[in-house]
């Protein structure tokens, strides 16, 4: 092509042509743009015209499908029942238009699909198919349209079910429920064709159900039939209202379903349903309750049995189910989970103990260990959690849940078991405790308990030497299981059983019964005396059981730590019955002591341990809660006499052994497990037996059969000798012992901490005692050497103390019976008015440091009269000091403390009452009675004295045999109630306690809320309990802290624990069933005053003693001149000061000691007619007696002075009484000096009454 011609204005061949052709380009250029934009303009209002024209459309055929369809639905006023559907054809047209234009979110068109509902489910429940809206699948033109549209009314229906966000108010509810009702009726209709009324013929009705009705099904549960279950069912279970039955029924009906249709996909729908239905809080308790049948629904065999193998597969192969448990952070799903399967395995304990297939039993064990670990997981993550968000600040945050206890918080920050579970957790923890009734310990222990028999003479036999190992044991008839399986020759059975249960265990042949006797438990594996059969058969027994009953236990321990909340239930409904104890006692002595112990060196950690462990845990809580006559006294006692004798010798010898041999080092005994339960149960039943000897030497040696309690002996009459160490029991003899402690050997000093009871009574003492010396010296008490002390202190090295000794801080002194005169530490002197003893010992001593009163205190007293008594105090002074003080506020009249019916002190609740500062009187007397050092005949009631001695013992010490001492009415009716065979909620009690005060009536509840906590069957031994625990401790808890706060100020806990409660009370006041030794007393007596001991009145007297005075005119005599009736308990070699018997003639006024003179007439027997009764100075254990010149009139004055008391002499040296006449006039009591001369005594006592001087006005 040529070149084209352009003209130059165009081409801009000029300038000024150029800027004119810019001009029409833009124009050309705008006038296009502007016709775009009115394009597009005119194209956007086509659009809308369309959307318009459209949305007018639709909203008409919207009313047009919504009016052809509201044609053929009754009235919304309608409210009958029953309505018929005239033309099913045309409804199910009508409907599948309607959901073409149907909008979910519009209230109009919820509610007509709640009237579409409403007829569909009434023409399904009539009588005739030609009326039912099932006829427009059966058209062949509107099948798959029918289909389509009646999935869509199904899944609305579904969405339905959920209630809305916003709380209904009281007016929409019931509307609310009767859609509800609606909705839950359609899906049940059509998920199964068991309800249609109409009758179809066979082959049709079972066509339309494995299609129809299955695929619909499918269609439901893929839309989340079970979810909306689960949070229908959640807000039932959840409310405090009672459910409706015809919901929970329909809810049921759904949640089966799918599993009765589901073959192929089984275990896809049982983990819908597992995951869905169990977690719902205590769904089976309510349909128990409420529906019956729906609990037959969901409970039933087949269910039951594949949804426990789809579990313990679960739990073995991952843990994505357990996250799905745990994913609320709480605990409360997993309780649910735990609640609802322990109540389903209650439901179906026979399919559990069904012996042809144990498996069942042991899967189910294995599942619910697997969801008590997984609550335990959300306790250890949460407690992690919250310490690693507190960082470097230690800031816990605890929460308190009901079953769970206290613990850190959950991750997600609410309070756990707040919300909608606040109502349906009575309910779970009810379903939880199904898992310790007695039929369900039947169920876990089932090998066990079907394995064993007591015949009465078995159980009521009593045991021999042979049976508690004194002795080489009888041999042991035993009737075993028949099994097939012989030991495998070879190698030790004990190595095969530790390696691992579950290799070694199998189960027992169903109806087996086997008897074994206690007399084996203490037995050698090796005895000669005990067959290789009976062996054999031991050996069998315990492979066959040892296994499936280790699971068991392990499965309630984990309880135990888990549901810390419901502890003390879970142990006594362990105790019920006394099913259990017995069978698991017979099990563990089928291996001794020597193989147990073998076991623990092989593998410490190994599962066999814990059925020791729940025993000892059982049995403790079981001695603890029986009192004296339930324990020793019933017919048939939960564990008769001889078993508690082989268990307290089993477990002594066991903890010893595995400590001795060193297959348990020192530093972790505190916190093994297997040794703090066997260590419990120990402690319980030496307890028991300080309290009231049942294991006393004369029950081993006894021939015979005993009946009941028999070998049972009063309080205080036990020596011990059963718990003490020897060769034969323990493979180490006591004087190996004590040469192994002297080292310092710290598998010793262990020993001693945990089992004092292994050392006789006088160890104990000798090694108190050098504890206390070793504490002086390291607070820079030196003490003199004295010489009643170094043999006994050479028993025990001082190399021991290394253990026990505490800081300087925290140094103490105590009951020691040492001379305070050893003391070279400055004293401290106070002085004392006679009439105000317990205000001035107060004020000037209170104030005082550990330290400054373990040091010597010298004691001035001062007279009526204001001036110093003559007297110099050699600690005898301070002694009448110290037994002054403790008289008088020992006093009931003092208002600190109360006396028990059996004489006994203990601290008055009301002491603030007659004391504003009762609290730091309380605190005194305590760091007074510590640094007595002396016996002292004062008696603490038991209750109290074991708070004194150690704090921890309220959770193991049983009140009620104190209580009758205490409180006997209140006693009296505890028994009544625990006893009482109606129902005790009945008598209308709550856990709380009302008493009289000061003319008002205070009430105490007994825990958080116990006032309107009902007592009932199931709790009142924890009301009992609390109760006792409440009248004996806590009304005086604030008082015993006070004194127990003194006393250790003095005496370290430490030390104490070497002794129980009796023995702490023979400290302080001497052992009353102890024999006075004359001979060793008369070895240790001092004579003065011309005395000796071949003088004729020290001869009398000894004999006097020895052939005419009893047992109790003894302790009187020692009484007399020592203030205590009980000897020394070392003896009276450790007498301070020695006993000591002075010649004298003259009265008190006129003795001035011993003089030459004195002592020869003495010597030489030259005296006059003597009348005067013999006295003593109490404080110097000094007997003061005449030179009498017949025996029988020794005889006469002493006895009259021992049992009257009339003179017992000043407890200072003094020459002359120049003291006035005094008065107590609230008593009416006139308070006279024993005068030598008339004349003295007329001019004392005119001078008093005309003074008043000495009065003491009330």
């Amino acid at each position: 092509m040529g070149d084209m011609f352009v003209p130059d204005e165009v081409s801009g061949a000029s300038p000024h042509t150029a800027t004119g052709g810019s001009a029409v380009v833009e124009a050309a250029r705008a006038a296009r743009r502007e016709r775009a934009e009115e394009g597009k303009r005119n194209n956007e209002a086509k659009r809308i015209q369309a959307l318009a024209r459209g949305w007018l459309c639709r909203r008409r055929l919207q009313r047009e499908r919504r009016s052809a369809l509201e044609s053929l639905l009754p009235p919304s006023h309608d409210q009958a029942s029953e309505h018929r559907l005239a033309d099913p054809v045309a409804f199910h047209e009508a409907l599948h238009a309607f959901w073409f234009f149907f909008c979910e979110s519009a209230s109009s068109d919820r509610e007509l699909v709640t009237r579409v509902a409403k007829l569909v489910v009434s023409s399904m429940l009539q009588p005739s198919l030609k009326n039912a809206y099932l006829v427009g699948m059966l058209q062949k033109d509107h099948s798959v349209a029918w289909i389509a549209s009646t999935q869509k009314l199904l899944r609305m229906a579904l969405r339905c079910l959920n209630p809305p966000n916003a709380k209904p108010t009281s007016t929409t509810k019931s509307v609310q429920e009767k859609d509800q009702l609606i909705f839950l009726n359609l899906l049940v209709i059509f998920t199964s064709s068991q309800s249609w009324k109409f009758p179809l013929p066979e082959p049709l009705r079972k066509s339309i159900e494995s299609r129809l009705c299955q695929n619909l099904t499918g269609v439901l549960v893929k839309e989340g039939l079970y979810s909306t279950i689960r949070d229908l069912l959640t807000r039932v279970t959840c409310s405090a209202s009672a459910p409706k039955v015809t919901v929970v029924h329909a809810a049921a009906l759904l949640a089966r379903r799918p599993v009765d249709f589901a073959e192929e996909s089984k275990i896809g729908i049982i983990k819908e349903f597992a995951t869905s239905i169990l977690p719902v809080p205590a769904l089976f308790k309510v349909l128990e309750d409420s529906c019956t049948e729906a609990l037959l629904l969901l409970t039933d065999e087949p269910l039951f049995e594949t949804t426990l193998t789809y579990l313990s597969q679960t739990c073995r192969e991952n843990q994505a189910l357990m996250e799905l448990f745990s994913a609320d952070g709480t605990g409360n799903v997993l309780l649910s989970v735990l609640g609802n399967f322990f109540h389903w395995g209650f439901l179906r304990r026979e399919t559990l103990m069904n012996k042809e297939d144990p498996t069942k039993k042991d899967a189910y064990v294995e599942v619910l260990s697997w969801l008590l670990q997984g609550c335990q997981t959300i306790l250890t993550s949460s407690s992690s959690s919250s310490g690693q968000s507190a960082g470097k600040k230690k800031v816990t945050s605890a929460v308190w849940h009901p079953l769970l206890g206290w613990h850190s918080a959950a991750p997600s920050g609410g309070r756990m078991g707040a919300g909608s579970y606040a109502e349906a957790l009575p309910k779970i923890r009810s379903q939880l405790e199904l898992g310790w009734k007695v039929e369900m310990i039947e169920v876990f222990f089932a090998p066990l308990l079907t394995s064993f028999t007591f015949s009465d003479g078995a159980i009521n036999r009593r045991p021999s030497t042979s049976d508690l190992g004194v002795l080489p044991p009888e041999s042991t008839s035993l009737a075993c299981p028949s099994s097939s399986q012989a030991v495998p020759p070879g190698g030790s059975l004990l190595k095969k059983m530790s390696a691992r249960l579950s290799n070694v265990a199998q189960s027992l042949n169903a109806g087996c019964t086997t008897v074994l006797r206690s007399n084996i438990i203490l037995s050698s594996a090796g005895s000669t005396t005990e067959s290789a059969a009976d062996r054999q058969k031991k050996a069998t027994l315990w492979k066959n059981l040892s296994k499936a009953t280790s699971d068991a236990c392990l499965l309630y321990q984990m309880m135990l730590k888990i549901l810390s909340e419901s502890r003390l239930q879970i142990l006594l409904g362990l105790c019920n019955k006394d099913v259990l104890l017995l069978p698991l006692w017979r099990l563990i002595s089928c291996l001794s002591v020597r193989q147990w112990v073998d076991l623990f060196a092989e593998d410490p950690k190994s599962p066999i341990f814990l059925i020791l462990i729940l025993f000892c845990d059982v049995a403790s809580h079981l001695v603890t809660i029986l009192d004296n006559t339930e324990l020793f006294e019933r017919e048939c006692p939960p564990l008769p006499i001889r078993d508690l004798i082989s268990i307290g010798l089993f477990l002594n010898q066991l903890l010893f052994k595995v400590v001795w041999n060193g297959f348990l080092p020192p530093s972790r005994v505190p916190n093994s497990e297997l040794f703090n339960s066997c260590h419990s149960l120990v402690f319980q039943l030496h307890t028991r037996d300080t309290r009231r000897p049942f294991m006393n030497t004369a029950f081993f040696s006894k021939s015979g059969r005993g009946g009941r309690g028999a070998g049972v002996g009063k309080l205080g009459t036990n020596n011990g000798e059963a718990w003490l160490l020897n060769k034969d029991q323990y493979g180490c003899s006591l004087s190996t012992f004590i040469a192994e402690l002297n080292k310092g050997k710290r598998v010793a000093q262990v020993i001693v901490e945990k089992l004092p009871h292994l050392l006789p009574h006088d160890k104990r003492i000798v090694l108190f005692r050098r504890l206390i010396n070793e504490d002086k010296k390291s607070s820079g008490l030196v003490f003199r050497p004295s010489s009643s002390s170094d043999s006994a202190d050479e028993l025990i090295s001082p190399f021991i103390t290394s253990n026990f000794s505490s800081s300087p801080e925290r140094t103490r002194s105590g009951l020691s019976g040492l001379s305070l005169s050893s003391v070279s530490a400055p004293a401290t002197l106070i002085a004392v008015h006679r009439n105000r003893v317990v205000e001035d010992g107060y004020q000037q001593l209170a104030s005082l440091g550990p330290r400054q009163l373990k040091a010597t205190v010298r004691v001035k007293f001062i007279n009526m009269q204001g001036l110093d008594e003559a007297g110099i105090d050699q600690d005898g002074v301070f002694k009448e000091f110290l037994e002054e003080i403790l008289k008088q506020v020992l006093d009931p009249n003092f208002g600190l403390f109360k006396v028990t019916s059996e004489g006994r002190y203990y601290p008055s609740p009301n002491s603030h009452i007659t004391q504003d500062n009762h609290l730091q009187f309380f605190e005194f007397v305590g760091k007074m009675l510590g640094k007595a050092g002396i016996l002292v005949d004062v008696h603490f009631a038991t209750f109290f004295l074991s708070q004194i001695v150690s704090s921890q013992t309220s959770a193991t010490y049983s009140c009620i045999d104190e209580l009758p001492s205490l409180d006997p009415e209140l006693c009296k009716n505890l028994t009544f109630i625990k006893h009482y065979d109606g129902d005790t909620s009945d008598l209308g009690l709550s856990f709380c306690f009302d008493e009289e005060s000061m003319g008002q009536i205070v009430s105490h509840e007994l825990i958080p809320g116990g006032r309107t906590i009902p007592v009932t069957d199931q709790n009142k031994i924890q009301y009992i309990h609390l109760m006792a625990h409440f009248r004996m401790r806590t009304q005086i808890s604030k008082q015993v802290a006070a004194f127990r706060q003194g006393f250790r100020s003095i005496i370290s806990p430490d030390w104490l624990s070497l002794f129980s409660t009796p023995d702490v009370q023979r400290l302080i006041s001497g052992d009353p069933d102890s024999r006075l030794d004359l001979g060793e007393l008369r070895k240790c007596t001092q004579y003065y005053g011309g005395f000796h001991d071949k003088h004729r009145v020290i001869h009398w007297l000894w004999d006097i003693l020895e052939n005419d005075f009893d047992e109790n005119e003894r302790k009187l005599f020692l009484k007399f001149v020592t203030s205590c009736s009980c000897p020394p308990l070392l003896g009276f070699a450790h007498l301070e000061p020695p006993f000591s018997i002075r010649c004298v003639e003259v009265g008190e006024d006129e003795d001035q000691g011993d003089t030459l003179g004195s002592v020869v007439r003495g010597f030489l027997t030259l005296r006059k007619k003597v009348n005067r009764l013999p006295t003593s100075s109490t404080c110097f254990n000094l007997l003061k007696l005449p030179n009498y010149q017949k025996k029988t009139t020794l005889k006469e004055k002493l006895r009259y002075a021992i049992h009257r008391s009339v003179v017992r002499g000043f407890l200072t040296l003094r020459k002359k009484v120049n003291r006035l006449p005094t008065s107590s006039t609230c008593f009416n009591l006139l308070k006279l000096p024993n005068y030598q001369k008339k004349t003295t005594l007329k001019e004392k006592l005119r001078y008093a009454i005309h003074s008043n001087t000495g009065f003491e006005l009330s």
